[in-house]
């Protein structure tokens, strides 16, 4: 389904799009026309499709397939986001402010500038990426795969990370003051200069995560 075609359903009174193919094709600023409030879109095809500046804020969008897409400066502010495929897609300058991104795979995605402000993160899958100067306070972070991410000089301040893989993950200067790290892998984390103020850790997991990243 291209743009117009998917305009002209809308105007029609359809709210229905779930599993519909919109791959490969140009839908730059697609729902800027539109409000898509209560507009079914899950399991929707999006792979390769170019989707700058589009309005997809409030739209469920659970388990759609991104893959591949450009999804510069985005808006998907408050969709359902769940298990969604946004491997290898650009992100940059990306939109996600309390959208739920839970159990969502975003490795391989550029992610410079993206705004994640109070979005849900659990379970997501954000391993290898350049997190670096990326604002996650007080997210939800639990059970997240953060293995070999850059999240140098990261605001985590007030983070649940319970539970999180934060296994090899480069944490140099990063803030994770109040964050609750229970259970969290931190075996080879670097965690030089950071912010460990009243976060939940236990010693034995900064003495081990410390003792496998000099062993590296």
């Amino acid at each position: 389904m291209n743009k117009s075609e998917f305009g002209e359903a809308l105007m029609a009174g359809r709210t229905d799009f779930s599993g519909v193919s919109f791959a490969g094709e140009d839908l730059c600023e697609m729902g800027s026309e539109f409000t898509l409030y209560d507009i079914n879109m899950s399991g929707v095809d999006m792979c390769d499709t170019n989707l700058t500046r589009a309005d997809l804020h409030q739209a469920n969008l659970s388990g759609a397939n991104f893959g591949g897409a450009n999804l510069t400066e985005i808006d998907l502010r408050w969709a359902n986001l769940s298990g969604v495929n946004f491997r290898d897609t650009t992100l940059s300058g990306a939109k996600f402010g309390e959208a739920n991104l839970s159990g969502a795979d975003l490795s391989g995605t550029t992610l410079s500038s993206a705004k994640f402000g109070k979005a849900n993160l659990s379970g997501a899958n954000l391993s290898g990426l350049n997190l670096c100067d990326i604002d996650f306070s007080g997210m939800n972070l639990s059970a997240a795969d953060l293995s070999n991410t850059d999240l140098s000089r990261t605001n985590l301040s007030g983070a649940n990370l319970g539970g999180a893989n934060l296994s090899g993950a480069n944490l140099l200067a990063a803030d994770l003051s109040k964050a609750s790290l229970t259970d969290a892998n931190l075996d080879g984390a670097c965690l030089l200069g950071a912010n460990l103020a009243q976060a939940t850790i236990s010693r034995e997991q900064v003495i081990q995560g410390l003792i496998n990243f000099f062993r590296q």
